[in-house]
């Protein structure tokens, strides 16, 4: 079985094969490092004062029941038992490219990269630009 993800999903299918020896390979599109980088990018162009602001984020680990360590792509990566190929538009403004440099530093030769030249987040239109990629990395990974 293979798993596919996209932005949250990337994420979530990371966290799910991180815990599990029946996955063959996932793919991980567009994913965020870690949720509280995320949390804060989407926060910081409001204006709330700091303990707000932290209070927000606290609340956000209590709600979803994870500390965000626990479940940072960043962090599940280095715990996932089989391939895994990342995809990431070099354009995206909605989770940067140093999103995916992060996760590879931190989990050297964990994964494999497929940068997508010019794509924002949603990738709809440029994925066809990396179906190649994709294809054989299934074909290997999935013999």
């Amino acid at each position: 079985m293979a798993l596919l993800g996209h932005s949250v999903g990337a994420g979530a299918v990371l966290f799910e094969a991180s815990r599990r020896d029946d996955i063959a390979a996932v793919i991980s599109i567009a994913a965020f490092a870690h949720p509280e980088w995320m949390m804060r990018r989407y926060l910081d162009p409001a204006w709330l004062p700091g303990p707000l602001r932290s209070s927000i984020l606290r609340y956000v680990e209590w709600l979803i029941r994870y500390r965000y360590a626990e479940i940072a792509p960043m962090h599940t990566l280095c715990r996932v038992r089989c391939p895994v190929l990342l995809v990431h538009g070099t354009a995206d403004d909605t989770v940067p490219v140093s999103d995916v440099h992060a996760m590879r530093e931190n989990c050297p030769k964990k994964s494999e990269l497929c940068l997508i030249a010019g794509a924002k987040h949603d990738l709809v239109e440029s994925i066809e630009e990396c179906v190649d990629c994709l294809i054989h990395f299934l074909d290997r990974t999935m013999a």
